[in-house]
């Protein structure tokens, strides 16, 4: 009775001492080129990722709140992250032509 206690206690220090739980998938840097731009002036959106996770990362996508901003160039990986690589990419955004 007393080890049907101490088993699970043992499987939770186990699954956090692998890291499954807590390792971050990936380290992530969002910078932009401007603070502000003029109505229609194009910006660039440069993300840094770091992967420290367990997997490859496929892809990566940028959505935007405002539909007025359109997005001129999306980067894409040419082929997997793997883990411990880490890349750059870059997006062309154009700023609404009405300011607000």
């Amino acid at each position: 009775m007393r080890h049907s206690k101490l088993i699970p206690i043992v499987l939770v220090l186990l699954i956090f001492s692998s890291g499954c739980l807590v390792k971050e998938p990936a380290k992530v840097e969002i910078n932009a080129d401007k603070t502000a731009v003029k109505e229609g002036g194009i910006f660039h959106v440069i993300v840094k990722i770091n992967n420290t996770g367990k997997v490859a990362i496929t892809g990566v996508n940028l959505y935007l709140n405002n539909p007025e901003f359109k997005i001129l160039q999306t980067p894409s990986l040419h082929a997997p992250l793997k883990v411990g690589k880490a890349t750059e990419l870059i997006w062309i955004i154009q700023a609404p032509s009405k300011p607000g």
